[in-house]
Formats: structure tokens, C-alpha cells, sequence
């Protein structure tokens, strides 16, 4: 949202902010203003571990692509996931 020429982000769980921006020579850059939270990624794995200790299946690697939390959900911060959070 931008509001009085400010640009205001939200992000939750796997959902990635991004925002397309054009420079002087009429080429369009992407950046990223946010961090993706998915239990795919090394550093949400490290920080679960960390939060979690002696949860050994707090991450649960399916497949090469496919991590989960709790063996559940790949989100690492989502709206809806109370059972994972006690």
C-alpha cells in the first residue's frame, strides 16, 4: 500500500514482497522487501531448531524440495497454525 508517498508492506508465512521499480534506462529491476518463511530455507530450519530444542522433528525433510514443520506445514510463520505453536 503507499500511502503519502510511502510504500507499506505486510508478509506472512511463504508469500514473498516484492516490488518492480524501472531506472533511467526504461529497465525494470525487481527487488525483494521481504524474507521468505518456509521451512525449506537453511536459515528458518536453524532458527526452529534453535527455538525448539530436544524437538528433533521440529523440521521433517520430505524430499529435496519439500521441508516441514511438525511434519505439516511448510510455512514457518503463518496465520492458522495454533497446534504448532505449543
Amino acid at each position: 500500500m503507499i500511502k503519502d508517498n510511502v510504500l507499506y508492506v505486510a508478509n506472512a508465512g511463504d508469500c514473498k514482497a516484492v516490488v518492480l521499480s524501472k531506472d533511467e534506462a526504461e529497465k525494470y529491476a525487481c527487488k525483494n522487501l521481504s524474507t521468505t518463511f518456509s521451512s525449506n530455507k537453511k536459515y528458518e530450519q536453524e532458527r526452529l531448531k534453535k527455538e525448539h530444542p530436544g524437538e528433533d522433528d521440529i523440521v521433517i525433510q520430505k524430499s529435496e524440495k519439500a521441508c516441514y514443520v511438525k511434519g505439516n506445514l511448510m510455512p514457518t510463520r503463518a496465520f492458522g497454525d495454533l497446534r504448532l505453536k505449543h
